[in-house]
């Protein structure tokens, strides 16, 4: 089964103002109904060092390419999804994260 990555690039922009326009607009709704998915399994790591974290899975999937920044990151295979955020993660990365596990690497 083809393995998939999404990973969560965000900068700190330190305004909601610095997301508008883009597809990382926290407040931009977006079409529910291409999702790839209807049904998953979840499971949510949280860890101290959010990049070391997700690079390991990432190595372990197979994928060879070292990840840039990232705050949180997901990986899916089939209808199982995996997130990996810090303790303190924001709402908008918890979202995003769960819309690539239903809808996979759409941005």
């Amino acid at each position: 089964m083809k393995k998939l990555l999404a990973i969560l690039v965000v900068a700190n922009f330190g305004s909601a103002q610095a997301y508008l326009g883009t597809w990382n607009d926290p407040l931009k709704s977006f079409d529910a109904t291409v999702n790839k998915r209807e049904r998953i399994t979840l499971t949510w790591k949280v860890e101290e060092n959010v990049v070391e974290a997700c690079h390991k899975h990432s190595k372990a999937m197979g994928f060879t390419q070292r990840l840039g920044p990232l705050t949180a990151c997901s990986f899916w295979e089939g209808n199982t999804c995996t997130i990996i955020t810090s303790r303190n993660p924001t709402m908008h990365e918890i979202g995003h994260e769960v819309r690539h596990c239903y809808q996979g690497n759409w941005h």
